[in-house]
């Protein structure tokens, strides 16, 4: 939210911006898998809105599925390293290499 315009829309619509995100938040963290790009990622917010994000993004989210929840986060991040590791799962190590 860099400019003026973005800063004043926030503003005025604070509360309704707010409310969608905890509407967004189930209140666990998911490992998810988009096995048509063999990508393994966690989200806090509502999976299906991340699809959405991912599809948005140009990502082929067809027959993606749920590996793990957990409201402990390092719970849910530790079980997203295994399966990148272990399974050999692209993830955000993909985009550092």
């Amino acid at each position: 939210m860099g400019n003026t315009a973005s800063k004043k829309y926030y503003a005025k619509n604070r509360k309704t911006i707010l409310a969608k995100r905890k509407a967004r938040n189930p209140g666990y963290y998911s490992v998810y898998y988009l096995p048509e790009e063999n990508y393994c990622g966690i989200t806090k917010m509502d999976p299906e809105y991340r699809m959405s994000q991912h599809k948005c993004n140009g990502k082929n989210i067809e027959n993606w599925r749920i590996l793990f929840c957990s409201k402990d986060q390092a719970e849910a991040y530790y079980h997203e390293a295994m399966f990148h590791s272990v399974l050999g799962m692209q993830g955000l190590l993909k985009n550092n290499k």
